[in-house]
This record gives structure tokens, C-alpha cells and sequence, in this order.
């Protein structure tokens, strides 16, 4: 009687690791059909003053894309018909062009974004804002739309709108994530 029980629960352990070994080889199977993803390396910026994670994955400017694909070390193909986007379709990315030395794109304080995942005005198409430190202004971080719009009123800077596109989907944001 012990032996059928030992051999019972042998062959039901062995049934469960071959189910294992099948359900592992079949992910394995779909993998090698897909190929290895290469993983795109996040950015940072600030949205409502808090820091918040996000890909970049197309310009239209071509100058912007090599300038991106050399500091992320990974290709940000350029796409001149994003500038087609109409501006239903786009929010906003305020890139500065002086002022604090940071780890922006230009080299100066990170980007600034609007609208976030789940707001009526989320796309991950943005155009872009160029700000530049007016002459005599003394030039602070800033970490939000509405600081921008301060600083802006105040005459410490000015915002330049372009016609660039730059499809940048926000992978964290304040309260949510992918």
C-alpha cells in the first residue's frame, strides 16, 4: 500500500513538472518567433512639479534626433510628416535653451511637460516649446506649467513656439504608470 501511494505521488509530481516544463517551453517558443526587444532608455521631466519618466521614439527635426540618439545612446528616428500634426493632437514639451545646466536635451534643466495619462488633453505627440532666459533674469529650475506661465508673465523668459514633433509617450506620471 505505501509503495502505490509513493509511486502515485511520484507520478503526480512528475505530471506537474512536465505540464511546467511545457507551459516554459511554449513562452519560449513565442519569444524566439518574436525576437529579443531592445529596451528604449527613459528620459526625465517635470509635470505639475513632479518628475515623471517618458520615452522618446520620433522627432521631425533631424538635428533634435541625432542630438537625442547620441545622449540616450539608442536611435530616435526622425519623421518630417509629424509635423503635420495638427494641434488637437498634440500637447506640449517646453525644452530650454539656457539658464540651469541640467540633463535636458539642450543640456539645460529638464524639459517641462503638460498633460499627463488620463487627462482630455493626453497624446504622447508633442510640440515643441523652445524658453530662454531673458537678459537680467536670474534663471531657477522650474518644475511646472504653471511656474512657466509665472516666469513668462513676469518677463523673466520667453517661449518660442516650433513646428517640431516629437512623439514621446509618458511611461510614469503623478498617480499612475504603464
Amino acid at each position: 500500500m505505501k509503495k502505490a501511494r509513493f509511486l502515485t505521488v511520484i507520478f503526480i509530481l512528475l505530471v506537474f513538472v512536465l505540464t511546467a516544463c511545457t507551459s516554459a517551453s511554449k513562452g519560449t517558443e513565442k519569444s524566439k518567433k518574436l525576437g529579443k526587444a531592445p529596451a528604449i532608455p527613459a528620459s526625465v521631466a517635470y509635470l505639475d512639479g513632479e518628475q515623471v519618466y517618458f520615452i522618446y521614439t520620433e522627432i521631425s527635426d533631424a538635428g533634435l534626433a541625432e542630438i537625442l540618439t547620441q545622449k540616450m545612446e539608442f536611435p530616435v528616428v526622425v519623421v518630417p510628416l509629424l509635423t503635420k500634426s495638427s494641434y488637437e493632437v498634440t500637447s506640449g514639451v517646453y525644452v530650454f535653451k539656457n539658464g540651469v545646466e541640467g540633463k535636458g536635451p539642450l543640456d539645460f534643466q529638464l524639459n517641462v511637460l503638460d498633460n499627463p495619462p488620463g487627462t482630455d488633453g493626453y497624446t504622447p505627440l508633442r510640440r515643441l516649446y523652445f524658453v530662454s532666459w531673458n537678459t537680467g533674469s536670474t534663471a531657477r529650475e522650474i518644475k511646472s506649467l504653471a511656474d512657466l506661465n509665472v516666469a513668462e508673465k513676469a518677463r523673466e523668459l520667453t517661449i518660442t513656439e516650433s513646428t517640431i514633433i516629437a512623439n514621446m509617450p509618458i511611461i510614469t506620471w503623478p498617480g499612475g504608470s504603464r
